[in-house]
């Protein structure tokens, strides 16, 4: 069934886990880009964008779906939320 995986390492490995996944979570990162490219369903959280405008810029985009949880709150419990209504978009 589901799996969590961190990885720690080169980028090629990371990129072709992410590639042959059936769903990636994560935060703003290159990981994003690469699900989004690949078109694996995803969900990424984006916190520490300054504008409107940043954010509009540095989201992913590819083929599969796409949600992207922008932060206004810090708050775990909030952030959470907003990521499980996010996967449910998603899926």
């Amino acid at each position: 069934e589901g799996q969590v995986r961190t990885r720690y390492g080169p980028f090629a490995p990371f990129a072709a886990t992410i590639a042959a996944s059936r769903l990636y979570v994560g935060y703003d990162s290159a990981g994003q880009h690469v699900a989004a490219a690949c078109g694996v369903p995803l969900v990424t959280v984006f916190a520490g964008f300054v504008s409107p405008r940043m954010l509009n810029r540095w989201q992913p985009s590819g083929t599969g779906p796409v949600a992207v949880v922008p932060v206004h709150d810090p708050d775990p419990g909030i952030v959470l939320a907003e990521t499980l209504r996010a996967l449910d978009r998603v899926l």
